[in-house]
C-alpha cells in the first residue's frame, strides 16, 4: 500500500483529532508520522484499539485513528463506505 489512499487523504480525520487540520494527531495519525508516513510500517497495528488492524480499516473505509469507525460500524464517516 505504501501511501494512503486519496480518499483518506482528502479527509483531516484520517489522521487529526477533528476534521480540522490544525488540531492534534488522532492515535493513527501519531502512529503514522512516527512512521515517516511510511502506511506499511503501521498497517498490523491497531492505532485505535478497536480490535481491527490499520490495514483492516483502511480496506474498509472505516477510520484507523477513531474506535467508533470500525469494519461492520453503522456506517463510515464523511460517506466512505
Amino acid at each position: 500500500m505504501q501511501q494512503l489512499p486519496q480518499a483518506f487523504k482528502d479527509q483531516c480525520v484520517t489522521c487529526h483529532s477533528s476534521s480540522s487540520a490544525m488540531n492534534g494527531l488522532n492515535p493513527f495519525g501519531e502512529d503514522f508520522a512516527n512512521a515517516g508516513q511510511n502506511i506499511d510500517a503501521i498497517g498490523q497495528f491497531d492505532s485505535d484499539r478497536d480490535g481491527y488492524i490499520n490495514t483492516q480499516e483502511l480496506a474498509a473505509s472505516t477510520f484507523p485513528g477513531d474506535p467508533k469507525s470500525y469494519p461492520g460500524s453503522i456506517a463510515a464517516p464523511f460517506g466512505l463506505g
